[in-house]
């Protein structure tokens, strides 16, 4: 026999019961990265079985146990726990001219480094937050070049590393359940011959409400990943993907991955439940000068490491995932800043990512492939990426509880695939007609035979369900604050811009009418393509100092060898939409390389509904 306990309370003359207590516990275990990845993304393994997997190797001191945090909950109000230390720093200086040399804090703000958990049962956002280490002391050069004798002195600031995670959960749980899987925020600090880790959060919940307990929702684990892989298996793999077999894909990577011919470069697992829409950070939030950088006065921050975003099917079956990965720890840009004292210098990070946005219906426990895309040689690679430049982007889903509903609508989104030619400028015409009757097949079948004949090269080739993006974000002086004829050797830049060289697609494209998947023939909206050929030379000091002498103030040009084409559906251009499996032609984009050779480029797009 069960016994219960009513506590009433009076307020303004209403009784209110208080809600059974609930116990919440959040832990993170950190387990070696090939297993994980085998546990979580082969086979069908439950949370319940993942959790058991995961206490056993505990015991066998094969996993850690990095936090443990539990609390008790006994009202409907916000649950906070933590445990760790609150750190203060400052974020803004003033710089005295009079002592140029000196920087005086301004502004300061304190966060907290450690294990945090928290839980709002007004709208049921769960939190959850870890620091694998301490914030790092990073030293930036601080240069005055507006004297005689410029001194080379250093400005710190903090770098903080933080996995986290925000999610919908409905609590009480009916067993424990992995709310996220991170990559170490820390990854990029640990030697390159370090063993590879994954870290697991855990939550449960402990009630006498067992009725409540077991009458849960059932919920998504949608694990995200990207592998780097050569080249030359891009046919074959989309051969695999055209014969429904994403599932093969998957395990033909997992095992590529063991046996070494692969890369996992991209990973992160998150628990999805109706419209949660979790969010979720690892990674170091790496201070950089927002203010003139050559001395710098306040700071801005770029998280180098992982973000993961994933919206839960809806009526239309589908499931959005937006994944971005650094691929490297970011290397600095070397700005000189006078001619006769080398030594003077100005950082600037350049990092190096890799993204991907899909729509895609994954069935349950099974894979579903979000895009293959070669990262261009020019972007910067780790050394176990450089002969794996190809990146594969794939999502699986694996249901926790009862099998989803059919979705309401059958149209399961597009597939695109894009290449981008370079050809002979004498061909350029034939690419530029506007006429509606043109036969943009007949157009690639030619442009591919004149590929095997050597009169035309192939400079990038994407599929994809959605965007993908892979670049390294460059700097360089756009902004000084003008010549000073009394130390013509030397300048001071106070502002940097940042453009995005690689290769970037996105797309946002519909049917034009309610058709059933096999119908949909013709789409509207927009997509956009992105190719630069080679890095941009970036100015040097000399030339910086040329600019200075004839302009006053303002510095060199830069220039980018940036392809771009852009549809959008005009019913005034006179030319057809674009029609399911055939391919579209772009356009001819040309440009001129730093040797003044003039070049022409041509794009051509396919879009398939997804079968």
């Amino acid at each position: 026999m069960r016994h219960f306990i009513l506590f009433l309370c009076l307020v303004g003359g209403i009784a209110m019961a208080a809600k059974p207590t609930c116990r919440l516990q959040q832990t993170i275990i950190r387990a070696p990265e090939g297993e994980v990845l085998e546990l979580m993304a082969r086979g069908t393994h439950s949370d319940a079985e993942v959790s058991a997997q995961l206490h056993q190797w505990l015991r066998e001191g094969r996993a850690g146990m990095l936090s443990d945090l539990s609390a008790l909950r006994m009202f409907p109000d916000k649950v906070v726990a933590r445990e760790g230390t609150d750190f203060m720093w400052w974020t803004e200086e003033d710089q005295v001219l009079d002592a140029p040399t000196a920087l005086y804090p301004m502004n300061s703000a304190s966060f907290f480094v450690g294990s945090v958990m928290e839980y709002d049962s007004d709208n049921h956002a769960w939190k959850g937050s870890f620091s694998p280490r301490k914030p790092l002391l990073v030293y930036w050069p601080a240069v005055w070049t507006r004297q005689a004798a410029p001194k080379l002195d250093s400005v710190a600031q903090l770098d903080r590393f933080e996995q986290s995670i925000s999610n919908k959960v409905m609590v009480p749980l009916s067993g424990p359940e992995v709310l996220a899987v991170f990559r170490p925020a820390d990854r990029f600090e640990q030697p390159a011959d370090a063993p590879r880790w994954l870290d697991v959060m855990e939550i449960a919940t402990e009630t006498e409400d067992h009725d409540l307990a077991a009458a849960q929702p059932s919920h998504q684990r949608v694990v995200a990943m990207g592998f780097a892989v050569p080249d030359e298996w891009t046919d074959e793999l989309l051969a695999m993907h055209h014969e429904g077999g994403d599932d093969r894909i998957l395990n033909r990577l997992l095992d590529e991955v063991k046996a070494q011919r692969a890369v996992l470069a991209m990973f992160g697992v998150q628990r999805v439940q109706g419209d949660s829409n979790p969010r979720m950070r690892s990674g170091r939030e790496h201070a950089f000068p927002a203010e003139m950088p050559t001395f710098p006065s306040a700071w801005s921050a770029i998280l180098v490491g992982d973000e993961l975003n994933v919206s839960g099917a809806g009526s239309s079956g589908l499931i959005e995932v937006s994944m971005r990965s650094d691929l490297l720890q970011p290397p600095n840009a070397t700005f000189p800043l006078a001619l006769h004292r080398p030594e003077l210098v100005m950082f600037w990070p350049e990092p190096a990512t890799a993204a991907f946005r899909a729509w895609l219906k994954v069935p349950d426990h099974g894979a579903g492939l979000a895009g293959i895309m070669r990262v261009p040689d020019y972007v910067p690679l780790p050394r176990e990426m450089s002969d794996r430049r190809t990146m594969v982007f794939i999502v699986r889903n694996d249901l926790q509880g009862k099998p989803s509903p059919p979705p309401q609508w059958k149209f399961e989104g597009l597939e695109y695939e894009t290449l981008v030619y370079e050809i002979d400028a004498a061909d350029a015409a034939k690419y530029q007609d506007k006429s509606p009757f043109r036969d943009d097949g007949a157009l690639l079948a030619e442009l591919q035979k004149t590929t095997g004949e050597g009169k035309a090269r192939l400079l990038s080739r994407i599929w994809s369900v959605g965007d993908v993006h892979a670049s390294q974000e460059r700097g360089y002086v756009a902004e000084t604050d003008g010549r000073d004829e009394a130390y013509p050797q030397q300048y001071r830049p106070t502002a940097i811009m940042q453009v995005f060289v690689g290769t970037d697609f996105n797309a946002s494209l519909v049917p034009v009418a309610e058709h059933s998947n096999d119908k949909v023939q013709q789409f509207s909206g927009e997509l956009t393509l992105v190719h630069h050929l080679a890095q941009p030379r970036i100015a040097t000091l000399e030339q910086q100092l040329a600019s200075l002498r004839e302009t006053a103030e303002t510095p060199c040009r830069q220039r980018f060898h940036e392809l771009k084409w852009t549809w959008k559906k005009d019913p005034a251009t006179g030319r057809p939409a674009i029609t399911a499996g055939k391919p579209y032609c772009l356009g001819v984009q040309r440009d001129t390389d730093e040797d003044g050779v003039s070049k022409c480029h041509v794009a051509f797009v396919w879009v398939r509904p997804v079968k």
